[in-house]
């Protein structure tokens, strides 16, 4: 398989629960809610260090971030995630994240993309994962790997990743060569009646 074939990389469920465990056990909530934010919506680091307050509305159920996408991507609106798992739950980290910023105010101080960048390979390392996850627009690649895996079809992940067009989307329905060999595996268990 040439590299063209290849899924991008991306951080597994559990990688991701450890970035996140990590920064916070290293006491540094901004690049938490930023990595939170990040993999929640898809956003790219420029897109991350440019949110502001007023880019995030409360609604009846909870509340929207919209997004200005770059490099000619598609504005998205989405909502907030809440869930039951604490580090996971964006809704009530972003509500206390976001509780005294004025509507102009940054939400992250961290500096310039290298200086995130930077951020995010130290924290991805103390988390164990591998040097070529190490960057941060590996979280863009987990969130459209993950609703792939998730069952979501093509047109979500466009919707979710502001895509202009499908073609940028198709990367993420790429199968990794594990997947790809459990399937045959799995295929060839029900050529012998097994499955």
């Amino acid at each position: 398989m040439n590299s063209a074939q290849k899924a991008p990389l991306a951080l597994t469920p559990e990688e991701l629960r450890a970035l996140l465990e990590v920064t916070l056990s290293n006491n540094d909530r901004e690049a938490y809610v930023m990595f939170l934010v990040g993999v929640a919506h898809g956003l790219r680091v420029s897109e991350l260090i440019e949110l502001r307050r007023r880019d995030f509305e409360d609604t009846a159920t909870g509340m929207q971030l919209t997004v200005e996408r770059l490099k000619g991507s598609m504005t998205t609106t989405q909502d907030v995630l809440s869930g039951v798992d604490p580090l996971l739950d964006e809704l009530a980290v972003v509500r206390e994240w976001i509780e005294n910023l004025k509507p102009n105010d940054r939400l992250f101080n961290l500096g310039d993309r290298f200086a995130v960048g930077r951020r995010f390979e130290k924290y991805a390392k103390l988390a164990g994962a591998s040097t070529q996850k190490r960057h941060i627009h590996v979280l863009k690649h987990t969130t459209g790997i993950l609703l792939r895996k998730s069952g979501a079809d093509i047109v979500v992940i466009q919707q979710v990743l502001g895509h202009r067009s499908v073609q940028s989307s198709m990367q993420y329905m790429r199968l990794t060569t594990e997947e790809i060999e459990e399937r045959r595996q799995c295929a060839f268990a029900m050529a012998g009646g097994v499955a």
